[in-house]
């Protein structure tokens, strides 16, 4: 967002009201406003399951801000983005979403995602750059007659580590599988090569950065991203130990 819309800019968040939420906007506050001067305007928070988002939208159409952050997930998402475009904020706000959902912008469609910056796990598109992507995305669309949304790619890669593991410890005992995964071997994926920390478990993985295409320059009906950036993961992450996570005895 720093390197697209530069310093000193103001924002308005829509928050769902739980836990992860509540940490993605502070996070991205946070990292705003320490490292490119931003004002959080305000922060909209709603009570997931939320089907009117009249009261909030229009605190923010009164904020003076120039970005929506969204922070919204699954159909709360869709519709709190479908109801900001009818309110007139979009395009009129530039619209961030710190998660892409899966099929966002299929639901809403490319008029209202256009331009739209987002972070997400994978885009099909990135079959162009790796080839373990191009041969999962070739496989599913031949099987399901659509392209794969990230949500299909974390399913396939998780369990196919997770067969790697116990095929590596020769059991199915998780404290043995626990250990293999702890090993912090590097190992393949769909957008290059990534690892799990040992102190809590988390794959090390890279972020892409997408921004919705115009309808114009879209090559099919499923081209509605243009992959920006693949950031590398680690440095991204918080600190193993800063949300107080002990992991206990494997048993």
């Amino acid at each position: 967002m720093l390197k697209q819309f530069g310093k000193n800019r103001k924002a308005a968040f829509m928050t769902p009201d739980y836990t992860y939420s509540h940490t993605v906007t502070k996070s991205v506050n946070d990292f705003l406003t320490k490292n490119g001067g931003w004002t959080q305007v305000t922060d909209q928070v709603s009570p997931l399951g939320t089907q009117d988002f009249s009261q909030y939208l229009t605190n923010i159409a009164n904020s003076g801000a120039e970005f929506l952050i969204n922070v919204n997930w699954g159909r709360d998402a869709v519709l709190s983005t479908q109801q900001a475009h009818k309110f007139g904020l979009l395009p009129k706000m530039t619209l961030v979403v710190p998660y892409q959902t899966p099929f966002l912008a299929h639901e809403v469609g490319a008029e209202i995602t256009q331009g739209v910056l987002a972070a997400t796990d994978f885009w099909w598109t990135l079959e162009d750059k790796y080839p373990n992507s191009k041969m999962f995305v070739e496989a599913f669309q031949k099987k399901f007659n659509y392209r794969p949304e990230w949500s299909a790619e974390q399913g396939y890669v998780s369990f196919a580590h997770w067969a790697r593991m116990v095929e590596e410890a020769g059991t199915f005992y998780p404290p043995d599988v626990i250990k293999t995964y702890e090993k912090g071997e590097t190992i393949p994926s769909l957008i290059g090569p990534v690892h799990y920390r040992p102190q809590d478990h988390q794959c090390v993985r890279p972020v892409v950065i997408v921004r919705g295409k115009k309808p114009s320059a879209m090559k099919n009906k499923e081209d509605l991203w243009e992959v920006l950036e693949v950031v590398a993961g680690g440095p991204l992450m918080q600190a193993p130990d800063a949300f107080g996570c002990k992991l206990g005895d494997y048993t």
